[in-house]
């Protein structure tokens, strides 16, 4: 269980793995400053993040790799939010997820789909 504002999922986390929602809301939240480099404000696209919708996950829903998650907004791979952005809990009650390593993931699906 998360409360809200909680870091779910970390950005250098994101590509590695599967997170489902089980109730309540997730949102993007672009990392702080402080955790940024001088050199990634500074670079093109890295500034769009701040105008950009950020993308909403709510229960049911899952973000992880495109071999995942097709809807490459909800993935971590949908390009400058995924790469500056964290995963928090945006719910007032809070939120219940499940996350695995992506690879542990893929060895599960790669059992049900082989029986």
């Amino acid at each position: 269980m998360f409360s809200k504002n909680d870091v779910v999922l970390p950005v250098e986390m994101r590509e590695n793995y599967l997170c489902v929602v089980w109730e309540g809301t997730l949102i993007e939240r672009p990392i702080e400053v402080a955790r940024k480099s001088i050199s990634s404000l500074l670079r093109g696209d890295d500034s769009d993040i701040l105008n950009s919708t950020p993308a909403v996950w709510h229960a049911g829903d899952w973000t992880g790799p495109i071999s995942l998650q097709p809807n490459r907004r909800l993935s971590s791979e949908s390009g400058v939010n995924s790469a500056l952005s964290d995963i928090v809990a945006a719910s007032d009650a809070g939120v219940k997820v499940n996350a695995s390593y992506c690879l542990l993931t893929y060895r599960k699906f790669l059992i049900l789909f082989c029986r």
